[in-house]
Formats: structure tokens, C-alpha cells, sequence
């Protein structure tokens, strides 16, 4: 049988079953359908998944207090603050594989431009929450070295609090917002993250802990409520290792061998070797070892 024959042979089979030919081809089609649908949707959670990861920050660590117990009753993690700015100090020292770190503290408050308000949360931190998020930004500058020792009255904006508060075509650089009646002037609007993390507000850590949020300390002025810290990736780690062992490997001694020491050549002790030798000698009658031996002195 040719292959042209097969083929004819099998068209006047589904000619003569039509029904059963159409059900098949109907099984396979949504057989084909679902496993591609399926796949289609893994793959669509996953890159949602690695680009709400890419948002918060890649390499991000975020330190924060542990519980306390308070009249045998124990509070909630952070309910207390017992971290400080030197412990973030502490972490760029000590720790090479951190990039960047940074302490803050968070509250909420009523953020008004104008005849418009806004609800939003007030974050005091410093520069380098920025890079540890990799949070880049849509017009304007990050906090300035004078501002953050100063407690300099300056806000950088999320996109949702800049969308809420400026009209649309408006300049929000160089505006005036007033945060519990204190006004900050609008230096940054950052890019968008995600409807989570964009409604907010940054102020220098000073400001925040001088002028806000100051009495949520419980302990003094220089605590954080959390810290976040970045942490190189494997590749630079490893890269790092490389350079390290390139710069210092032949500073490096290998560790001495081992000597080995025969038990012949180990000499006792000499208070033992003077009563070796003034000991007497002794001799044994019997070579059963359950004989006793007698000593005999030597003749002289």
C-alpha cells in the first residue's frame, strides 16, 4: 500500500464516521487549547512575580526590631525601637557585601498643596533608601548631604501623592505642601513602582524625627524603626572573592607541614631518666607472667 492509498483510505473513514471525526478533532483542539492556556498563565504570574520583585529592590534585606515583653505580656515585632543610625553605620562597615544601606521611620499624615489634601505615609529616611530600592526619579534631585544633617524642609513625592495634589501639565518642582502645617517644598517626584509603594512621601531622617514623627522614638533621638540594606549579587561576590585572592594570594603563606616525630627520639623527662637509673635492676625465676619478680641487687 502506497502512501497516497493510506491517505484516501483513511479521508473515506472519516467521510463514512463523520460525527466521531468531528468529537476527535474537537478533543484534540481543547486538549492543545488548555495546555497552552496553562502555560500561558505560569508564565504570566511569573513575570508578574519578578517584576514586583524588581520593584521592591533586587538583593533587598530589611532589618527590623524583634518583640519585647512588657508586664509579662509580649508586645508585637517593633513594637519597640531599638535600633539607631550607628547601627546602619555598623552594617556599611562590617559588612563588605552590603552595597547600601538605610534606617527610616514611617508614619501617616495629611499632605496639602494648595486647596487640595492628600492621606498618605510620611517616610524619613536618607539617600541611600533610594539606591538600595533602585528607585529612580521623573524630574527633580534626591536629598542634598546639607539637607539630611540639617533637617532641611524638603519632600520627595510618590507619583500617586504628586498625581492627587498637582493638576496634570503642572510643575510640582519648586511647590510649596504643608505636613502637619510644617512646609516642605518639593525637590523630587519619583518614577512609578506600583499603587503600593508610590503613595508616599520622603523627608530627610532629621526632619522626620525633629519635626513629625520624633516622639515615636521610645528610646532617643537617633532610633529607626527598620533598616533596609542591599547586598551585592553572587556574581559580584564572587568576582569580589576573585579580585581578593589575584591581590593577596601570593601574600598568602601555605601552612607549615607537619613534622612527624618518632617515639625514639622523644626523651623522658630528667627526673624521670635519675630514677631509671638509680633504680635497681629486678629479675623474674618464672616466665609465667603471673610470677613474681625478686629483685636482687648487683654484686659487687
Amino acid at each position: 500500500m502506497t502512501m497516497l492509498q493510506g491517505f484516501q483510505i483513511a479521508l473515506h473513514a472519516l467521510r463514512l464516521n463523520p460525527l466521531r471525526s468531528f468529537l476527535t478533532m474537537l478533543g484534540i483542539v481543547i486538549g492543545v487549547a488548555s495546555i497552552v492556556t496553562v502555560f500561558a498563565i505560569g508564565s504570566g504570574a511569573q513575570l508578574r512575580l519578578q517584576e514586583q520583585i524588581r520593584s521592591i529592590g533586587a538583593n533587598v534585606l530589611m532589618i527590623t526590631p524583634g518583640a519585647v515583653y512588657q508586664g509579662g505580656v509580649r508586645l508585637k515585632d517593633g513594637s519597640k525601637l531599638t535600633m539607631t543610625e550607628s547601627d546602619v553605620q555598623a552594617i556599611l562597615e562590617q559588612i563588605p557585601e552590603v552595597q547600601a544601606a538605610a534606617g527610616s521611620i514611617a508614619g501617616t499624615a495629611q499632605v496639602i498643596h494648595e486647596g487640595k489634601n492628600w492621606n498618605t505615609t510620611i517616610n524619613g529616611t536618607t539617600t541611600g533608601h533610594f539606591m538600595v530600592r533602585d528607585w529612580q526619579l521623573a524630574t527633580g534631585r534626591y536629598f542634598s548631604g546639607a539637607e539630611e544633617a540639617g533637617a532641611g524642609k524638603v519632600v520627595i513625592l510618590g507619583s500617586t501623592v504628586a498625581r492627587e495634589l498637582f493638576a496634570p501639565g503642572d510643575d510640582p518642582i519648586g511647590a510649596q505642601v504643608r505636613i502637619m502645617k510644617v512646609p516642605l517644598e518639593v525637590i523630587g517626584v519619583l518614577d512609578r513602582k506600583g499603587p503600593a509603594q508610590d503613595d508616599v512621601a520622603f523627608v530627610p531622617l532629621t526632619t522626620a524625627k525633629l519635626r513629625f514623627l520624633g516622639s515615636a522614638s521610645n528610646i532617643n533621638r537617633d532610633s529607626v524603626a527598620y533598616i533596609i540594606a542591599k547586598v551585592a549579587a553572587d556574581g559580584q561576590m564572587a568576582g569580589r572573592d576573585r579580585r581578593s585572592k589575584a591581590c593577596c594570594g601570593s601574600a598568602i603563606a601555605s601552612p607549615p607541614a607537619r613534622r612527624t616525630i618518632s617515639r625514639s627520639r622523644i626523651r623522658p623527662p630528667r627526673w624521670k631518666r635519675s630514677r631509671e637509673r638509680s633504680a635497681p635492676s629486678r629479675s623474674c625465676s618464672s616466665p609465667s607472667p603471673r610470677s613474681r619478680c625478686s629483685s636482687a641487687a648487683s654484686a659487687s
